[in-house]
């Protein structure tokens, strides 16, 4: 039992450190692709040319675990899901390589440089979309275990109001997290104002995104609402986000560096932790009204064992060389606009 709450811990802590890291990156990239300033592009490569590939590693860790540590759920997620997966995979392997051409390309033209940054950011949109539809799709309970045909088994369970819906907002969340970052990595004003009006209206995005994710729930048989409130500490982490909500404005508005990213951070924990209270034990709900436990989906104890001990020891040499990496390299990337 220990050592499931172990890789459990470590499985949870991926998602909202790749959330709260990650999705910033793709954020960074979905901000420039409505509008942008060339001196605004100068401050996002600075900012995450030295740490953007780094902040992969926690999906990269969330995927170990859950191969490893809960195999029926990967499963069915690399099967019934593997399309929305799939494309999510893409859209951050073009994404990547985009940057990294267009900053080390041997030719830099505009021609190249152009279309370099259109793949960045429509890579971005990509893949900050279909995390939030994968997620859906798990909570939704469209998986059939035993499909009649293609449809129904691999292209039904995503592509719905409801995942979509997530998706957007799931997109929204990590454009605010990004901006509200970005406010405090350049002290000219024209800058500040820039990524302060974009956390503002991103944020906008994101709180009227709310309700019709529970209107997409309610349309396509989920009784998410229902779920929320049977959950005594789903609705404490509700209610939470939305007394925070005037403050977060505040600090945004005012260009508080240091409170807006603590109070954008928690904001985003929040959510998840609702969202992850709400289901849990559950993992992925099914069509015919079961679902996939965590703890009955575990591997057998020596394998979370092994695991277990895995994360433990490794934590102790990556966290500390992560850490160092951004203390030393933060802020300090390359000088080319993205």
């Amino acid at each position: 039992m220990f050592m499931y709450i172990v890789v459990l811990t470590f499985l949870l802590l991926s998602l909202v450190l790749y959330a709260l890291l990650g999705g910033a990156d793709f954020g960074a990239g979905v901000i420039q692709l409505l509008s942008t300033t060339p001196k605004a592009e100068k401050v996002i490569g600075r900012a995450i040319g030295p740490i953007w590939e780094a902040n992969h590693m926690w999906l990269v860790i969330a995927v170990v675990i859950s191969f490893m540590g809960f195999p029926a759920i990967f499963k069915v997620i690399s099967t019934a899901l593997h399309i929305p997966v799939f494309i999510l995979l893409l859209g951050i392997i073009f994404r990547g390589t985009a940057y990294a051409f267009k900053h080390y390309d041997a030719i830099k033209d505009e021609k190249s440089q152009l279309m370099y940054h259109r793949v960045f950011v429509w890579g971005s949109l990509v893949s900050s979309l279909f995390i939030g539809i994968t997620f859906g799709a798990m909570s939704l309970g469209k998986i059939d275990p035993n499909p009649s045909d293609f449809y129904m088994g691999y292209i039904a369970p995503w592509f719905n109001f409801f995942s979509i819906s997530v998706g957007f907002l799931a997109t929204a969340l990590f454009a605010f997290l990004a901006a509200v970052y970005l406010i405090g990595e350049n002290e000219d004003p024209e800058v500040k104002e820039f990524f302060i009006q974009k956390a503002w209206k991103w944020l906008l995005a994101a709180v009227g995104l709310g309700p019709i994710v529970f209107i997409a729930a309610y349309v396509d048989g989920l009784p998410l609402f229902n779920e929320l409130i049977s959950s005594p500490l789903s609705i404490v982490a509700v209610v939470v986000a939305a007394a925070a909500l005037p403050f977060l404005f505040k600090a945004v508005r005012q260009g508080k560096v240091l409170l807006a990213r603590l109070m954008a951070g928690a904001q985003t924990i929040l959510i998840l932790g609702a969202w992850l209270l709400v289901h849990y034990p559950h993992a992925i709900m099914l069509s015919n009204g079961g679902s996939l436990d965590l703890y009955d989906s575990r591997a057998p104890d020596a394998t979370l064992a092994v695991l277990g001990w895995a994360l433990m020891l490794g934590s102790l040499f990556i966290l500390p060389a992560l850490g160092y990496l951004y203390v030393v390299f933060k802020g300090h990337g390359p000088e080319e606009s993205i």
